[in-house]
């Protein structure tokens, strides 16, 4: 007998539901096991259909951490023709348990020879907070499970390697459709070798095609190379700006240069030039894509980039060799160009060695800000609006969250994922009714986990360093690019009791040395910028510019960095490097706590950027401090009353409608008669 494909199930499953729901999102979370889903936030509520390869059990939950402890969990099966829900938790790694209050609606299920469909509904906030998680915009980690056989008396029989896990945006941020006008381009690595190294960072320099006149961005997808995409971890698409002097030299390197390990003494000077991000995808994220009536300008001559740096993150732990890499970007723009122009700034934690996190602990906090007086100089009287929000951090980090500080009061928070998952970085959209204003200051904050090391993480580019960063999309465009903070180090050094540091020939308090060591490396960085701004850009230049420069960010993080401040432990002994220090430290629970009040809390270093267009020679227009970290009266979560309570018990059940079976028999006839 000839079966009917998975496929025909799938597109069946409006036509076989007699409360049929138009389902906006979906995610196939193993070629056994679709969902699709519509939440809906004036109502509170969040409709989903679960489509599963089984005659017997199917399970959907909602997972903290991506295993059954502490997961919000849905069973489903049919039997006799009447479809069964049961709302229930699990505690532990074992069979989950059927909560004492019912929260999820049964809108309607069935089964065929193959598949089990069920299509329920549940609250976004339920008031079960003891077993019901909230949805929304956090990172939600679906868990899932099937078993041939129907629960017995006891409940579900074991599922067995039936089951599995996946990060999705329940919110829907993730899911989107490009307008049937779109156009693309797409930006891609060169056949680039992914080095045997653990973790590196590949740039080469890209130039848009001509396209003939203004055109807007609109968005992007990531197209990544089958053959190597579990190695590329994230992708940075930079805009240059440009002196005109430079635009030959980099059309020399877009014709010629092979590409180089990022910020390291190879990378050409120049190159920094390309300093504002235009688009970032990460592990896990789709693409992203703006407002019907906003756009990014493209092409130097209309206000936007002719020539990107490309930014590819490479992760190879185990070292293979011969691999090559071809994956990118695919660029979509309009050529009706869009009333509204927008662009991105980065917050957050400057990429820093001084960004500090102890070992061997399950929470630490390390908070940045995006100060007022940055958003004040840069942003228009009416502020901005908020399209989505990016964020960034690594493999200790558990949840990430930007505040929202206004006149010494905080707002809500502009986004709080509370299960950040390194795997999965999705832009997400944010409330449209959200603007920053003039004088507002933005706090990032990430959570960090550290229990299973034994050496403190430091701030950097590997994915064993840690990074805090959110990626803000916002409009109308202003040339603010970059705003955020980083800690004094010489405050800690001077909580811990260190005497004295050396800073060249020089010996200091802790305070004053970490001042004039921190002051040294903002020049180094200017320095970069003064030297490709002085005059015409050559390739010839660059190389005399590496030569005086003695190295670029990769010599300057970690060991390097902080090899330059030496420090006495006490009086007598003999100094040894801020690096030495740090890594040698007994992490005490008083020095933890030292540095818990200086990582959130504590004095701090502004960096607050234009965008290379707009880019000063003088590093004291960018950075400042040290300040005092903002005083505010904390933003209160009232606990979302909004929830909903459910009258339902027990398992809900309900029935196909027979008039629907009758009409889903004949198209399975047809079908039949048709493979």
């Amino acid at each position: 007998m000839k079966s009917v494909p998975a496929l025909c199930w799938v597109l069946l499953a409006g036509l076989c539901s007699a409360n049929a729901v138009q389902l906006h999102h979906s995610i196939i979370l193993d070629p056994d096991v679709v969902v699709h889903w519509t939440p809906d936030n004036d109502t509170n509520t969040i409709t989903i259909q679960l489509e599963a390869r089984t005659r017997g059990w199917a399970a959907v939950g909602f997972s903290p951490a991506g295993g059954m402890t502490g997961a919000d969990i849905v069973l489903a099966w049919v039997a006799d023709g009447r479809a069964h829900l049961q709302d229930m938790h699990a505690v532990s790694n074992s069979a989950p348990i059927l909560d004492k209050s019912n929260n999820v609606k049964l809108l309607d299920g069935y089964e065929n020879s193959t598949h089990t469909v069920v299509t329920f509904q549940r609250p976004l906030r339920s008031c079960d907070k003891e077993h019901d998680l909230d949805l929304g915009v956090d990172t939600t980690r679906l868990i899932w499970a099937l078993h041939p056989s129907d629960p017995g008396a006891g409940g579900p029989t074991y599922h067995g390697s039936r089951r599995g896990v996946r990060s999705v945006s329940l919110d829907g941020s993730g899911t989107f459709e490009f307008p049937t006008d779109s156009e693309s381009f797409v930006i891609r690595n060169t056949d680039t070798e992914v080095l045997e190294e653990s973790t590196h960072y590949h740039c080469e320099i890209h130039k848009m095609p001509d396209l003939g006149g203004k055109v807007h961005y609109t968005g992007y997808r990531v197209r990544l190379d089958p053959a190597t995409a579990r190695y590329v971890h994230h992708i940075v698409m930079y805009s240059c700006a440009l002196p005109p002097s430079a635009h030959g030299v980099f059309e020399n390197y877009v014709r010629s240069h092979p590409g180089s390990k990022c910020y390291s003494k190879n990378m050409p000077p120049s190159w920094t030039l390309c300093q504002s991000v235009f688009i970032v995808w990460a592990v896990g994220a789709e693409g992203d894509m703006l407002p019907d009536d906003v756009g990014m300008p493209l092409g130097t001559e209309f206000g936007g980039s002719t020539y990107f740096m490309l930014e590819t993150h490479y992760d190879n732990p185990q070292v293979h060799k011969g691999v090559r890499d071809s994956s990118g970007l695919e660029v979509f723009y309009t050529r009706a160009l869009r009333p509204v122009e927008a662009a991105v700034v980065t917050a957050g934690h400057m990429v820093s060695s001084t960004q500090i996190i102890p070992p061997g602990i399950s929470d630490f906090v390390s908070g940045s800000v995006c100060p007022q007086d940055c958003t004040e100089k840069y942003l228009p009287e009416e502020g901005v609006q908020i399209h989505s929000v990016m964020l960034h951090g690594h493999l200790a980090a558990r949840a990430i969250r930007v505040r929202h500080v206004r006149k010494g009061r905080e707002l809500p928070p502009l986004i709080v994922d509370r299960f950040y998952d390194f795997n999965y970085q999705q832009s997400r959209r944010v409330d449209q009714s959200v603007r920053v204003l003039p004088g507002d200051a933005l706090l990032v904050e990430c959570d960090y986990e550290t229990k299973d090391r034994d050496k403190v993480t430091m701030g950097g580019f590997s994915t064993k360093n840690e990074m805090c960063l959110a990626f803000i999309t916002y409009f109308p465009r202003t040339p603010l690019a970059n705003c955020g903070s980083k800690p004094h180090v010489g405050d800690f050094l001077q909580a811990m009791e260190v005497p004295l540091v050396q800073l060249g020939n020089y010996t200091l308090p802790p305070i004053t040395g970490a001042e004039y060591w921190t002051d040294a490396g903002f020049k180094l960085q200017a320095h970069i910028i003064e030297a490709v701004l002085n005059g015409s850009i050559t390739e010839e230049g660059d190389r005399e510019n590496n030569k005086r420069r003695g190295g670029g960010r990769d010599d300057w993080f970690n060991k390097a960095e902080l090899s330059a401040l030496r420090v006495y432990k006490d009086q007598d002994t003999a100094t040894v490097t801020l690096y030495e220090y740090l890594t040698q430290l007994d992490w005490s629970q008083e020095s933890i706590q030292h540095l818990q009040r200086l990582s959130n809390g504590g004095r701090v270093y502004h960096r607050c950027a234009t965008d290379a267009r707009h880019q000063t020679k003088n590093y004291k227009d960018i950075f400042s401090g040290p300040h005092a970290y903002p005083e505010f009266e904390p933003w209160t979560d009232s606990g979302n009353t909004e929830c909903l309570q459910s009258g339902y018990s027990g398992a809900v059940r309900g029935s196909l409608d027979g008039a629907m079976a009758v009409l889903l028999a004949s198209v399975i006839g047809l079908l039949l008669r048709a493979v």
